[in-house]
């Protein structure tokens, strides 16, 4: 098989190392990240500027840096690998649970990886990847030889800061939102507050992750009200 990785935490992170190392075992891997960190720049695309493709030594997998933004990424993995069989987002240095997914650029390269016609899974956990390797191989393990999700296009995982459970929760969007008020500081600059609303009932990523289940929140592109 033929993997792509790509993440909105650039060529600095350390999710996209993690991950692009456990498929080696299952495939070829291309790596193609963002030269800068691009965390919460959501779905934007490049279209004013030229673009610098880079190319860095490797021994395990092609690894390319996009003077771009995470959705740039995808792009250029239907231009460098267009037979991929599946494109993963991620390892992010953050979760993306509820509304996170509006805002995440991680959630938004999986989403043109989508649009573009490839099946998409975007992964993120809470705290450094390296720390639950063995977790993230076993969903890979299940994700491909179980044939899990095969028939939706886009799928959201979050690990937990400690996985609990073996089972792996299929779940729905919950209520992760974020209530950034806006605050003026001394220097006469303003920021935000970064206060967070958990709303998990059960059946949702929030609940589960909160519960030390792995979630996978399957995702659509149409965002029509049906």
């Amino acid at each position: 098989m033929k993997f792509v990785v790509v993440n909105d935490d650039g060529i600095n992170g350390v999710g996209y190392r993690v991950l692009a190392d456990i498929l080696t075992s299952y495939g070829e891997v291309v790596a193609i990240v963002p030269s800068n960190h691009c965390s919460a720049k959501s779905h934007g695309v490049t279209l004013k500027h030229e673009f610098s493709l880079i190319k860095y030594q490797n021994d395990k997998y092609e690894l390319y840096t996009v003077d771009g933004l995470p959705a740039d990424c995808s792009r250029f993995a239907k231009y460098l690998v267009p037979d991929c069989d599946i494109i993963f987002s991620g390892i992010n240095d953050g979760i993306n649970l509820g509304m996170d997914t509006l805002y995440s650029g991680t959630v938004a390269a999986s989403k043109e990886a989508a649009l573009l016609g490839y099946r998409s899974v975007a992964l993120s956990c809470p705290l450094n990847s390296e720390e639950i390797v063995d977790d993230v191989r076993y969903f890979i393990e299940q994700l491909l030889f179980n044939n899990l999700y095969h028939d939706e296009k886009v799928i959201n995982v979050n690990f937990p800061q400690k996985v609990l459970h073996k089972e792996i929760k299929t779940t729905v969007l919950g209520g992760y939102l974020h209530d950034d008020g806006v605050i003026k500081l001394a220097n006469g600059k303003y920021t935000y507050d970064n206060k967070t609303n958990f709303v998990g009932v059960e059946g949702t990523d929030v609940h589960a992750f909160n519960n030390g289940y792995v979630s996978v929140t399957p995702l659509i592109l149409d965002t029509t009200k049906k």
